[in-house]
């Protein structure tokens, strides 16, 4: 939550990702105040479990933010 208000206070964008298994949860990036309290609320949500899978969320969030391509 700290990062994320710094960089809405700059006036950049946040998002966040959360995944294990895959994405399961995504907040596009925002430079409103309003995201940082969505990434504070998404995160008081989660629960551990399940597998990480690093490379399914990068390529989730390549394919997003549109640098799918190989």
């Amino acid at each position: 939550g700290t990062l994320a208000h710094r960089l809405v206070r700059q006036q950049d964008a946040a998002g966040l990702a959360v995944f294990s298994g895959k994405v399961t949860s995504a907040l596009s990036p925002r430079a409103e105040p309003s995201q940082v309290n969505a990434i504070l609320e998404t995160l008081e949500a989660l629960a551990p479990g399940g597998e990480t899978r690093v490379e399914a969320a990068v390529e989730f969030l390549a394919e997003r933010a549109g640098g799918g391509r190989r």
